[in-house]
């Protein structure tokens, strides 16, 4: 009787084992290998997408302080995340208005891409449509655009069909909750525990935080002459309602020929002398030095539904009872010894 037992693995079967083993590691490796691929493709298509939308909103602000003078082709270029980004566009007029295309078209992983935005502006009216078409450069995919209105910030991302998060400068960790239906800012969501959009889109209070009063926001450029460089400054909004739970915030973003704000205020907190939410106030520009050597500030304002006054969305002096998001509210900066243009603006300060 033998009284040996055979004990480990044979070299074939050690071998096989490696074999197998290494098959998952590369097959590891190439998924790892994808997924990097494609979060490079989709930062690269939100930066041509917020891009785009930023020089939209630019444009709008120029056409409505300016006039057709600022609607002319052109092109732009910038690098980032590894792609190098063209931007052009093409104007066109038509009766009534005109028709804007613009295209942005970069070099992704695996073929050429291509954005369009395409957009409409009307004579004497701020008012705006526009679609968005994103894709590879041999098939364009449309998609909605519908849910962005002109006061809707343009650096927003999308989290699903009734919300967005906007980030102010300077936020790494959190961002703002935009809900589509009430168009307004409803939580303070956290974002280093990673959460998934439809946390972020369904306010998981695990990782969103419900706001006292919804805050709805002021948003427009500001811009100075063609042979004027822009200054350094800043924005208030300076409210004249109460009680309000916090105090407005605001934010400006340079670039050469123009500078966007943005400010949030949260509604003001109803009680049974008056239940309704809203702000009343006025926005300013700080920082800057007045008087004979230094800035004017006017007020692009008009009343474009010749109702015989200067409502809300016409950009006042100062704001009363507002219960939206207001955009387009633009200003133009100028040295103090040039009036301010007759058509269209007004004086704002000093």
């Amino acid at each position: 009787m033998n009284r040996y037992r055979h004990r480990g693995a044979t070299l074939v079967e050690a071998l096989i084992a490696l074999l197998v083993m290494g098959m998952g590691m590369l097959g590891t490796l190439a998924l790892q290998s994808r997924l990097r691929m494609a979060a490079d493709d989709s930062r690269q298509r939100a930066e041509a997408t917020q891009w785009a939308l930023e020089h939209w909103d630019q444009l709008q602000s120029e056409w409505t302080l300016r006039g057709a003078a600022a609607l002319t082709d052109s092109a732009a270029h910038q690098a980032k995340f590894g792609a190098d980004y063209e931007l052009t566009r093409q104007v066109t007029a038509q009766p009534g208005g005109w028709d804007i295309d613009l295209t942005v078209r970069w070099q992704g992983r695996d073929a050429a891409q291509r954005l369009r935005w395409q957009g409409s502006l009307a004579t004497g009216s701020a008012l705006w449509t526009a679609a968005l078409a994103q894709g590879p450069a041999d098939g364009m995919a449309w998609l909605d655009g519908g849910h962005r209105t002109g006061a809707w910030p343009a650096d927003t991302r999308r989290v699903g069909p009734g919300a967005s998060l906007w980030q102010p400068d300077g936020a790494h960790a959190w961002a703002w909750r935009l809900d589509h239906r009430q168009a307004a800012i409803t939580h303070r969501c956290e974002l280093g525990g990673h959460p998934t959009d439809q946390q972020l889109e369904s306010a998981d209070p695990k990782v969103c935080t419900a706001l006292p009063q919804p805050m709805v926001w002021v948003t427009g450029h500001v811009l100075t002459d063609p042979d004027t460089a822009m200054p350094d400054f800043g924005m208030q909004a300076t409210l004249s309602s109460h009680p309000h739970p916090v105090p407005p915030s605001c934010w400006t973003r340079r670039r050469a020929d123009a500078t966007r704000y943005l400010c949030l205020i949260a509604l003001r907190t109803p009680d049974t002398a008056d239940p309704l939410a809203y702000w009343s106030g006025r926005t300013e520009l700080t920082g800057l030095p007045w008087g004979v050597d230094g800035w004017r500030v006017c007020r692009f304002s008009v009343d474009r539904d010749g109702n015989g006054r200067i409502d809300n969305d016409e950009h006042p002096a100062d704001y009363a009872r507002v219960l939206a998001s207001l955009g387009q509210q633009h200003f133009l900066l100028r040295r103090a010894g040039r009036p301010c243009p007759t058509e269209h603006t007004a004086a704002h300060q000093p």
